[in-house]
Formats: C-alpha cells, structure tokens, sequence
C-alpha cells in the first residue's frame, strides 16, 4: 500500500490500494457476517455490477466517490451491501438528502373516490392514505432508489393511474411504475413535472367547466328566441 498527502474533504483518494476486488469483497462479507456459499453469491452479484468497471479496491473507490456515476450502478446492488461499501470507502453524502433515505415523491389521485390510499413495493405494499390538497387528493413519501411498482386502493378497490407509467407483471396484473434514482435533484424534478400535470389538469377542467357554462347559456339563449314564435304558433 502506498500512501500519499493529500487534504481529507477532498474527493481524491488519499491511498493507493492494491488489495484486489475479490479480496475487498469478502472483506464485505466478513463485516455483514456472510458466510459459506452466500460469500460466492455476494461477491457474483456485485462484479456483475461494477465488475467491468474496476479490479481493486482503489478503482472501485474512484467509481463509488463518483455520485453521478455510483447511483446509476447502486440501485441494481442490495441496499443493506451498497451501503456498507458506500460507507466504508468514504463516499460523500450530500449534506441535504442522503440517497439511502430517499426522495421525497408525491403521489396524486385525480380520478375521484373518498378513501384513496397509495401502495407499493418500496416497503412491502403498505398502504399510504392521501389527503385533499391543492393537487386535489395527495400525500408525500420518501422512497429509496430503485424501481418500485405501486397503485392506489380507491374505496376498496385496486386501481392505477392511467396517466403513469404502467406494467404488466408475471401474474398478469398490471402496476404503475416509479424510478428514482441517485441524484438530489430528482426530487425537485419530480415536484416540477408534478405541478405541470396539476396544472394541465386543472387548466384542462377549467376549460371543460366553461364550455358547460356557454352551452347552458347558449341553450338559454335560444330557448327565449325561440318561445315567443311557439306561442304564436300555437295561438
């Protein structure tokens, strides 16, 4: 091992380490406290990962301190493995959100009912309720990287959002489907495409209200021209 002299809260690696990929991953395994076959398992699932990309610990190092980078890759590793590597190899964590905490998603119904709540897979489909709000009925979660299916339990009754993404899964049921990766910035993305819908929506309902309005009041409109000539009609 060589080292060199260089400032802690900086980016660089401060030590050049040999030690080869295989080796520092069942040093991850010791600390997990894997063992026997699940050992070989670990070590499979995290080359197939990053594998290509790296052969030591100090390249490995390079690509985890990479945020960017990391969180594209992170989300394919298990959480509780892609956190112990994270921490071990002294990956920057942002000072507002930490990745493995999540980000926070809202989630917005527009499709009526009265007791509308939100499920999915993040953790284990508990159920959210939503709540009236601006967005009409919402709530906001904090979900964790990854890839995660959901739907909305309306009055009882499993329904999705036919404006989101959807899948079809291997019971042949289908789901909405919610990406979020790595970067802080995804929530405030998800915030901003959220508002646009909203707003869209509500533009849209407007529109349709007062088309309502000036068929009513052209339907009026008409109705007293034409009565008087059927009353004289008639007479």
């Amino acid at each position: 091992t060589l080292s060199l002299n260089t400032t802690t809260n900086t980016t660089m690696i401060s030590t050049i380490d040999v030690t080869t990929l295989d080796e520092y991953l069942l040093g991850i395994a010791k600390k997990l406290g894997i063992e026997g076959q699940e050992v070989q398992t670990l070590i499979n699932n995290c080359k197939d990962v990053f594998g290509k990309y790296c052969t030591t610990k100090s390249i490995l190092q390079t690509l985890v301190r990479d945020s960017t980078s990391w969180s594209k890759l992170s989300v394919k590793l298990d959480p509780l493995i892609e956190k112990t590597i994270r921490d071990d190899l002294g990956a920057p964590v942002s000072p507002s959100v930490d990745s493995q905490a999540g980000k926070p998603i809202i989630f917005i119904w527009k499709y009526g009912g009265y007791d509308v709540k939100v499920k999915g897979n993040w953790d284990g489909w508990r159920e959210h309720p939503l709540s009236p709000s601006i967005h009409g009925l919402s709530t906001t979660l904090i979900i964790p990287q990854g890839q995660f299916e959901y739907g909305y339990l309306v009055d009882g009754e499993f329904k999705i959002d036919t404006s989101a993404l959807i899948t079809t899964n291997q019971y042949n049921t289908s789901n909405n489907i919610l990406i979020v990766y790595g970067q802080v910035e995804t929530a405030s993305f998800y915030q901003i495409l959220t508002d646009l819908q909203t707003s869209n929506l509500q533009l849209q309902t407007q529109v349709q209200h007062l088309n309502e309005e000036v068929k009513v009041e052209t339907d009026n409109y008409l109705s007293e021209l034409i009565l008087p000539f059927s009353l004289t009609s008639n007479v």
